[in-house]
Parts: C-alpha cells; structure tokens; sequence
C-alpha cells in the first residue's frame, strides 16, 4: 500500500507520519524533502532561500519507489505531493489552526511574506484541492485526534479490510482567514 500524506509547511504532516510508524510499524516513512535532497533534485532557491524542487526528476524518483516497493507500505510525506503525477491508494491532508500555523511558521525563522503566503494555502486547502487526481480516497484530518483515529482505521483497513469510515467533511479556513483579516496583526492580511 502506497499512501499520501500533505499539508502546508507547518500543518503536522511528519507528526501524523509519525503516528502511522508507531500504528502500524511496517510502514516506512519517506519525506519527499528527504528525496529530493539525496538525489539532489533542485533548480535553485526562491526568494526566501528555499530550495526549488524539479518536480519531475522528483516525480521519476517516485515512480521508481512504486515499481520496486510494490509490497511494501510506504507513506510518501511532502507539502510537493500534489504536484506530482502519481496515483496512491489513498491520501491524508492534515490541515491546521491558522493561529497556531503562524506560531509554528514563526518558531521555524519563517519570514513574514513566506508566512502569509502559507497561510493563505491553507486558507484556501491549496494541498487538498490539488491532491484529489492522486486517489479516489482523500481525507482532511485536522488534530491529534483525528490523526490518531485514522492511522487505527488504516491499521484495520491495512490488517481487515475495513473501509476507511472518516466522515470526509472539508474543513472550512475561511472563517479563520476572515477573523486574521479584520483583527489587529502583525501580518495585514
């Protein structure tokens, strides 16, 4: 089993990772960062400093993981996976508290504008919205309660067969967005 999981910088995509190890210990964990870097799969850097992935040597990267994982369970981790041109038996986009996003970014040295820009795809599910043409099965989860819920209900499905039974609501930032345009902060949204 081949499984995704996404999220804007900062929304606790390596933590769920995390939680789908210890749920289910066969599962290897591969950060497409991680990938990217061993490989050496970058262009340049953007305005901030940050690396720029060449999304299709790292896409190549993943096609070669599939062909020779194919019994493996392996979980692919990355803000990039929507980008890529794969098909996965099921996706996770862990979403997050705008609030507690910005002091997550902040505690990482983010820099205002790569800040705003963050929270805005969160906003607007840029990770959840482009990552349905990578399976039929996509699920939003947001907190550790959530995350620790559906790595039991992959288990069962994994071990079972169940179905994977979360309630597929959107989560809506909207509002969020809305309360950090009209309150007093430092970011002027």
């Amino acid at each position: 089993m081949m499984i995704g999981i996404t999220g804007t910088a900062g929304a606790g995509k390596s933590f769920f990772a995390q939680i789908v190890k210890e749920t289910i210990p066969s599962f290897s964990i591969m950060e497409l960062n991680d990938i990217a870097a061993e490989h050496n799969l970058f262009s340049g850097t953007d305005k901030f400093g940050t690396r720029i992935v060449k999304v299709s040597a790292l896409n190549s990267k993943v096609k070669a993981l599939q062909k020779n994982g194919k019994d493996a369970n392996i979980a692919l981790v990355g803000h990039l996976l929507p980008e890529l041109k794969t098909d996965l038996d099921m996706v996770f986009v862990v979403r997050a508290n705008l609030e507690e996003l910005i002091k997550r970014l902040e505690g990482r040295g983010y820099q205002f504008e790569k800040i705003k820009d963050n929270i805005i795809a969160e906003a607007l599910d840029y990770c959840g919205v482009n990552s349905i043409h990578l399976s039929k099965d996509v699920f939003e989860i947001e907190g550790r309660a959530e995350m620790e819920n559906a790595a039991k209900l992959l288990k069962a499905h994994i071990e079972h067969g169940k179905p994977i039974d979360i309630k597929n609501k959107p989560i809506d930032k909207m509002p969020e967005l809305l309360s950090l345009i009209k309150g007093a902060n430092k970011y002027k949204f």
